[in-house]
């Protein structure tokens, strides 16, 4: 099926010069990064030689560091808020809600804590790139 669309794929893809579908991942070229679109296709990238791995590791492993000190943040102001009353507790959610705009992310306020529904964002968001990270690490 991708086979005919070939053309298609290197003509949309910027910077793609030529493009090549393989049945099975032994036949994919050494120096390639990967991402899984479903379980039957992915697509792989060929980065060796075109990218500096260690800055990109580097710049990963920053965005990691940087979620993780705002996930600290974000735990900490959600233990200390439970002590307070309950009018400071409801003005604290309301700049969580601001602070990480919310209203845009899960569209009209529900009835949970959008601390944890951020921490939940910034978990996903900490594998994702801790997977990102290590395909680059296994391409050197």
């Amino acid at each position: 099926m991708f086979q005919r669309q070939v053309a298609v794929i290197s003509s949309l893809t910027k910077g793609c010069k030529s493009a090549e579908v393989v049945r099975t991942a032994a036949e994919v070229p050494e120096g390639c990064a990967s991402q899984i679109i479903t379980p039957e296709v992915a697509i792989n990238i060929m980065v060796r030689g075109k990218i500096d791995i260690d800055a990109e590791v580097s710049k990963i492993q920053k965005k990691v560091d940087h979620i993780q000190g705002s996930a600290e943040k974000l735990k900490t102001l959600q233990a200390s808020n439970s002590k307070l009353p309950a009018e400071v507790q409801a003005a604290n959610v309301e700049k969580v809600w601001l602070l990480f705009d919310l209203n845009h992310t899960v569209g009209p306020r529900l009835t949970f804590c959008p601390c944890l529904h951020q921490l939940r964002l910034m978990e996903a968001e900490i594998e994702t790139l801790s997977r990102s990270m290590n395909s680059f690490l296994q391409l050197k």
